[in-house]
């Protein structure tokens, strides 16, 4: 009997947050997707709500993911305790990285892992001597089966991308290229979207980055806004849209382009915010920290900035949203959040008006 007035309550009191919030405000209705793993140090979510993560806090040792309700599967291999995860797709493709001595050289390493397959580590990029390599880390994968990252050889960064194949005899041939890059500058890849646009940043060693993406071409685009001292672009819509952090003499700033790659300055988000995903729209979500905590963040087509705990609506035991890590081009949103008694669980933010 308890349990059911806690029902009504929580009802009663969602339906007239719903009720009660402005009709031009951005509205979301809250779907509980199953409970993470106790052990989690939440990484992100993929579009399928398959969460991954590291099981000790800060990457420090065994990486996993968990598919949406089962259990934890700890990432376990060959090449010895410390290894991260990067990232998992749509089909539950990961990757990530993993540390190993070679010779008198610790080295960096990146890697692939099929569901029911072997760990399959990636391939040196073409023309780049392996002795030279100290390290090849993944940052992002797509549903494509697409992986890049940061590859670092004879005292230069460069971005790279990983990509399987099939040939002409219907073989599946595996390719590791550097993305190209301004004469004299390190570059990063750190995500790819569904499109195959490619965001991260260039740099002169010792200097701040300058955002930059890759077209699916493969030709590059710088995309910081004007007038900051530093940025990066964090990841990519389908359409080409990119968005990312940049610094200014007021502290950092979010900012996103429009899919011809001409950046708009979002405003300033107190210290190092995080944005993690942005649709064709350009409808924004991450961790913004302008408040006196860190606060789910979610920036609409329109440019407004929200807390999300401010704007949904549910019936379940959810008592607030943590972080915000994917936004698909309908402008749902996969999130984690907190039940009332303290349980951490994957959400589905489902738009009723992205504003």
């Amino acid at each position: 009997m308890k349990k059911s007035v806690f029902w009504v309550c929580v009802f009663a009191s969602t339906l007239a947050l719903a009720c009660s919030s402005p009709s031009h405000a951005a509205q979301f209705w809250l779907s509980d997707l199953g409970p993470l793993d106790g052990q989690f140090d939440i990484i992100g979510i993929s579009s399928t709500a398959t969460a991954f993560g590291s099981v000790s806090p800060y990457g420090q040792g065994p990486a996993a993911f968990q598919p949406l309700n089962q259990p934890l599967q700890v990432l376990s291999g060959w090449f010895g305790p410390s290894y991260w995860v990067a990232g998992v797709n749509a089909s539950g493709v990961v990757t990530g990285s993993y540390s190993r001595s070679d010779v008198d050289t610790q080295k960096q390493w990146g890697f692939r892992l099929t569901p029911g397959s072997a760990y399959q580590p990636l391939k040196t990029p073409t023309g780049v001597a392996f002795s030279s390599i100290s390290a090849l880390v993944p940052w992002g994968i797509n549903s494509g089966n697409r992986i890049v990252g940061r590859c670092s050889f004879n005292g230069t960064d460069r971005a790279f991308m990983n990509r399987i194949q099939v040939d002409f005899n219907l073989r599946k041939v595996e390719t590791t290229t550097l993305l190209s890059t301004p004469a004299g500058y390190n570059s990063y890849a750190l995500s790819i979207g569904e499109g195959n646009t490619v965001a991260g940043s260039f740099s002169i060693t010792g200097s701040f980055g300058i955002a930059a993406r890759w077209n699916p071409d493969g030709s590059w685009q710088v995309v910081a806004p004007s007038g900051s001292s530093g940025s990066a672009a964090t990841c990519a819509a389908p359409n080409g849209r990119v968005a990312g952090v940049a610094t200014y003499t007021d502290g950092w700033h979010l900012f996103r382009t429009d899919s011809a790659g001409v950046p708009q300055d979002l405003g300033s988000d107190g210290q190092s915010p995080k944005v993690r995903g942005i649709n064709s729209s350009g409808a924004v979500v991450g961790t913004g920290n302008s408040l006196t905590v860190d606060y789910p963040l979610y920036i609409s087509p329109g440019g407004n900035k929200y807390n999300l705990n401010t704007v949904y609506s549910t019936v379940s035991p959810i008592s607030r949203i943590l972080n915000a890590y994917s936004i698909d081009e309908s402008g749902n949103i996969l999130a984690t959040a907190l039940t009332f008694w303290g349980e951490k669980r994957v959400v589905r933010l489902i738009v009723i008006n992205a504003e």
